[in-house]
């Protein structure tokens, strides 16, 4: 049951930000950009790193959504469990390794990145034209939605994890 008297007893993730579109919309055009904006990475390459950052800081609600969309755009099942359960040895494209590299840095020690972080990320072919969107990617959106919905206090249910960001 949510704590605020404002959601209904049976509320879902969808209540909590179709009630106040004025402030998450603009959450989602932003998380639309980043995840479907023009981007050297793939659509299953950028919900493969939110999967990714989700799972390493506990987003519940995040990682449902990225990894059915990544596995919608085509990334095995067994290449998200490799990738959470051990980079070092993740069946990934050998580019994707700095990029995941620097956002589990960012995530669990933020204030221990160097410049040698980025600059790893740099020698991937284009991937600094979009370096701004990985990061904001890593700490805006993912961990926010968690938040949200814990200080509401409405569950995530398993049918709330749908991407609503795929497109063919």
């Amino acid at each position: 049951m949510p704590f605020f008297p404002s959601m209904p007893e049976d509320a879902t993730t969808k209540h909590i930000f179709t009630a106040y579109p004025e402030i998450y919309s603009h959450w989602a055009c932003v998380s639309e950009a980043i995840l479907r904006g023009p981007s050297p990475l793939t659509p299953a390459h950028r919900e493969l790193i939110g999967a990714y950052v989700s799972s390493l800081n506990a987003c519940q609600y995040c990682y449902g959504g990225h990894r059915a969309a990544a596995e919608l755009f085509g990334v095995p099942p067994q290449t998200i469990d490799g990738l959470i359960n051990d980079l070092a040895s993740a069946p990934i494209e050998s580019k994707l390794r700095p990029i995941l590299a620097f956002v589990k840095k960012l995530t669990l020690t933020p204030t221990r990145m160097t410049k040698a972080d980025a600059d790893a990320v740099f020698t991937v072919s284009e991937v600094p034209r979009r370096f701004h969107g990985l990061k904001q990617f890593q700490i805006d959106e993912d961990g926010y939605a968690e938040r949200v919905l814990r200080n509401v206090h409405v569950p995530v249910r398993r049918q709330d994890l749908a991407p609503t960001f795929v497109q063919n």
